[in-house]
């Protein structure tokens, strides 16, 4: 503990993540002197993370996150620098994937799939920065890896939870951030075939794009109220949007719908609980960090793992009364 304390003489690394990790447990308060010498002398990586947009504070959240768990990383010295796309738009994508493969050794990506992506993510390999797809898949054959939930199933999850709530008849509408996002598209067509087959009094209205943002989702659902009335009977919310759905349908006075989505936020789990939102499929984002963080040490250490690494994670059921 001295040599460690005194940054003296050799220590294994090893042996000062489990004296930082005692330390920690019984409250220890030379854990802010201990743990910069758990990096002293390892090797130093600069990891980039492209999400999406800051005005969300489900990805501001996320982008502390990553910040707190990259430097618990024992292996490496690492920094992270994160950028935050304002709508998904492709062009705007491609720059901050170039910019962010200028100073990065490896990047995990948030985005819509579109072959100017796709290109993309193939020049960056080419260059040897490893590129990882978190939450929503790419197409790329190039990418390195990919850290997903099984999207269909969650789709079809959702298909049951309105199978089993809502009326045996009347319409549903789907709205999803960006039909460019493979995962909403997944969970779309796996929501819209559950039903097809087993609901046929339902009317599956045309998918709604809210652009991630809130504020439309809020103005499409006022319109959907407006257009469809009482015969709207079920919302699936796919991707950013929900907490705009809500407070529209609360606005409304129009909390008999079924409204499910697999986002969870303060202000979505708090409509959870009051049964506004019925149910939420949540993607196990901070697990997602925590996979693509140690699929990037893997990539840039001293010998290259077979590639692309792979890693499906469950998906998590939220109701009322386990929110």
């Amino acid at each position: 503990m001295n040599r460690i304390l005194a940054g003296r003489g050799a220590v294994q690394k090893v042996t000062v993540a489990q004296v930082l990790t005692a330390a920690e447990r019984i409250g220890y308060r030379g854990t802010t002197v201990i743990r910069p010498q758990l990096h002293r002398a390892s090797p130093e990586r600069r990891f980039g993370f492209l999400m999406n947009g800051r005005d969300r504070l489900l990805y501001r959240e996320l982008a502390r996150y990553v910040e707190m768990q990259a430097g618990a990383i024992s292996e490496l010295k690492v920094a992270t620098v994160v950028r935050h796309l304002d709508r998904p738009d492709p062009t705007e994508t491609v720059a901050a994937l170039r910019h962010l493969a200028q100073s990065c050794d490896t990047i995990a990506v948030e985005a819509i799939d579109h072959p100017e992506v796709t290109a993309e993510i193939a020049a960056i390999e080419a260059q040897g920065t490893p590129v990882v797809a978190f939450i929503s898949n790419l197409s790329s054959p190039e990418r390195s890896g990919a850290i997903v939930a099984n999207e269909w199933q969650l789709g079809r999850t959702a298909g049951r939870f309105v199978s089993l709530m809502a009326p045996r008849s009347g319409k549903v509408a789907v709205l999803n951030g960006d039909f460019g996002y493979l995962c909403q598209q997944s969970e779309d067509a796996a929501f819209r075939g559950y039903l097809q087959d087993r609901c046929p009094g339902l009317v599956l209205l045309p998918t709604m794009k809210t652009n991630e943002c809130d504020t439309h989702a809020r103005a499409i659902m006022l319109d959907l109220l407006h257009a469809h009335g009482q015969a709207l009977v079920a919302v699936f919310v796919t991707g950013g949007g929900l907490e705009g759905v809500v407070q529209a349908l609360e606005d409304a006075g129009r909390c008999d719908l079924i409204l499910i989505g697999n986002e969870l936020t303060e202000t979505t789990r708090a409509a959870l609980g009051r049964e506004t939102v019925n149910a939420i499929l949540k993607h196990p984002v901070r697990r997602m960090i925590d996979e693509a963080l140690d699929v990037m040490v893997r990539l840039t250490g001293p010998t290259s793992p077979p590639k692309p690494i792979l890693r499906e994670l469950p998906f998590e059921i939220l109701l009322p009364e386990n929110c």
